[in-house]
């Protein structure tokens, strides 16, 4: 009888902590959060490193009806580069022709999410949009025209890098990102939030300064008896062209979040 009478104290009990949970996740108020990011490949493929970190501040606000709360926040994602060996992309390289460059991503980040209780328990599900700005950080050089400028031009110093190209991605906060996740509320104050994100950047060319990989060829037509310029951007066998690949970063991250 007695080990009934603690079972069913310790059910309540906790039935009572995911009653207070819910009833928290859906109280207005401040949240602030850090989270470890662990990149996939939509942003590892430029950074060449995995981990980062993410800190964020919000505040909650239930929408009518209670049936979920409106998240508005910003925050700031940082991915630090490791420097990467990469083939230069000039249509007139050789396969040896390889350089060592190194991109670094911070974002920052405006974010509205929506978050739906699961029931009376402490879990939440969120889904959410985002507006971003990225600043890259590019260290490296292209040994085909080092430090961008042709070989018989003046001050073309191959001992040079070109950090030319580091800065703010055009289109500030005109980058858009998809948000989805879970929280899970350890009592009234804090909670465990899973998060997917994947964002807008740009193409390729906020990486690489020479433009000359755009151009086309020319091809000889037997039939015409003349030379016919082939665009690359309708020749599949034409040269590659900057800003031809789109840069999407994505990550997963996984945190704490506090309410104040």
């Amino acid at each position: 009888m007695r080990n009934k009478s603690i079972s069913s104290f310790v059910g309540l009990l906790l039935i009572g902590m995911g009653i207070q949970a819910s009833a928290q996740q859906q109280q207005k108020g401040w949240q602030v959060g850090v989270s470890v990011p662990t990149a996939l490949e939509g942003t590892k493929e430029w950074t060449n490193s995995t981990v980062g970190y993410n800190v964020e501040g919000a505040y909650l606000m239930p929408l009518s009806g209670g049936f979920a709360t409106l998240r508005a926040g910003m925050g700031v994602n940082h991915f630090p580069g490791k420097e990467m060996k990469r083939l230069s992309p000039h249509p007139d390289a050789e396969p040896t022709d390889f350089f060592n460059t190194t991109i670094g991503l911070t974002g920052i980040q405006a974010s509205a999410d929506v978050l739906f209780p699961v029931g009376s328990s402490k879990l939440s599900l969120f889904v959410g949009l985002s507006l971003n700005t990225w600043i890259k950080d590019v260290k490296g050089q292209d040994p085909y025209f080092p430090n961008g400028l042709e070989p018989w031009e003046p001050n073309n110093n191959p001992n040079e890098f070109d950090y030319a190209l580091s800065g703010t991605v055009k289109n500030a906060f005109g980058k858009y990102g998809l948000r989805v996740g879970a929280e899970y509320a350890l009592n009234d104050k804090l909670s465990f939030a899973l998060t997917f994100q994947v964002t807008e950047l740009g193409t390729d060319s906020e990486f690489y300064k020479n433009k000359w990989a755009s151009v086309g060829d020319w091809e000889w037509d037997w039939d015409a008896w003349q030379w016919n310029w082939l665009d690359p951007a309708i020749d599949p066998d034409g040269f590659d062209i900057y800003g031809k690949h789109n840069v999407n970063p994505s990550w997963i991250q996984f945190g704490i979040r506090y309410k104040f």
